[in-house]
C-alpha cells in the first residue's frame, strides 16, 4: 500500500501530512501490517538522508494508527445495515456509503464509477476500472485481475434511490468538473463527514472504514444464504478460497441459523 500510494513522486516531495493521511486511510488493515509499513517508511526516509537525497524525514511527527485485530472483521448487522442505508439516503455525503452497502464496491472503484457503468433498464451495474495511483498521480486503470471486471444484478433500492441523484458529473462521486477524486482524499473528506454526521445521530453504531462497509454487503450476502460462489463473483475476488476464508467463519448462532434454514428446505 505504501509504494501503491506514493509511486512515482519524489521523496522531496513528501509531507508529513501526506504521510499521516496515508497512515489514516490503512485502518482497515491488522495491527501487524500497519506496524510493517511504519517501519518500511521509516526505514526508507533514514536511508535517503544518509544518502543525501533529503535533508529531514518526513516521518517525524506522523502518528501510527491502530489496526484490527488479525481475526477482526467488523461488519453492521443486517439491522445496523438498514439504518445506515436509510441514514445515508437523506444524507448530502451519503451517495458514496450507499453504493458500498449496496454493492460491495472496493473504494477505488467507487471513485471509478461513472453513470454510463449503471444500467437503470436492466438493473445492472459494471464494475470495469479503479482510480490508483500512478506516475505520482491518481489515474483511471483497468483492475489488477480480470476477476474485479464483472456486472452485477442489484436490488430495485439501489437503482430506484440512485435514479433520484442529479447526474451533474459523468462520476457518480463528481461534483460537477468531470474530475476524479482520488480514494484518500474521499475518505478523510467526505465520507468522514458522513461517518461523523453517522456518530451523532447514532452513537451506539460501530465506527466502520470504507472497506468495512463492503465487508458488510457481503457479510448481509452470506447470512441471507448466498452461495460462496456467487458472493465471489459480486465481491470480485479472485478465487472462491478468498471468499470463504472471509465470510465461511460464523457464530455459533449463526450456523444454529443455517442448520434450521437446511431442515427446513429438507421438509419440503
Amino acid at each position: 500500500p505504501l509504494f501503491e500510494a506514493f509511486s512515482g513522486i519524489k521523496l522531496s516531495k513528501i509531507k508529513p501530512a501526506d504521510l499521516q493521511e496515508f497512515f489514516n486511510s490503512i485502518t482497515n488493515m491488522s495491527q501487524s501490517s500497519i506496524d510493517r509499513q511504519f517501519f518500511i517508511a521509516n526505514n526508507i526516509f533514514d536511508t535517503a538522508i544518509k544518502n543525501g537525497l533529503i535533508n529531514k524525514s518526513p516521518m517525524i511527527g506522523v502518528t501510527k494508527t491502530r489496526g484490527m485485530d488479525c481475526n477482526e472483521r467488523r461488519a453492521y448487522s443486517k439491522e445496523d445495515y438498514r439504518m445506515v442505508v436509510e441514514f445515508a439516503k437523506k444524507h448530502p455525503d451519503g451517495i458514496g456509503p450507499f453504493i458500498l452497502l449496496e454493492s460491495g464496491l472496493r473504494r477505488g472503484e467507487l471513485c471509478a464509477l461513472e453513470w454510463k457503468d449503471i444500467d437503470f433498464n436492466n438493473r445492472l451495474l459494471t464494475v470495469n476500472k479503479a482510480v490508483t495511483r500512478g506516475d505520482g498521480d491518481w489515474v483511471i486503470k483497468k483492475p489488477k485481475t480480470k476477476y474485479s471486471i464483472r456486472t452485477i444484478p442489484l436490488a430495485d433500492e439501489f437503482f430506484n434511490h440512485l435514479k433520484t441523484i442529479d447526474q451533474k458529473d459523468r462520476y457518480v462521486l463528481g461534483k460537477g468538473n468531470n474530475a476524479i477524486i482520488n480514494p484518500v482524499s474521499y475518505s478523510s473528506g467526505r465520507y468522514t463527514r458522513f461517518m461523523d454526521d453517522l456518530m451523532n445521530t447514532y452513537p451506539y453504531l460501530d465506527r466502520l472504514t470504507m472497506h468495512e462497509m463492503r465487508h458488510t454487503f457481503g457479510t448481509i450476502l452470506y447470512k441471507s444464504n448466498t452461495d460462496i460462489d456467487t458472493i465471489s463473483k459480486m465481491m470480485g475476488h479472485n478465487n472462491i478460497e478468498t471468499t470463504r476464508k472471509i465470510y465461511v467463519h460464523g457464530s455459533v448462532e449463526d450456523l444454529r441459523k443455517r442448520v434450521k434454514f437446511f431442515y427446513a428446505v429438507d421438509k419440503k
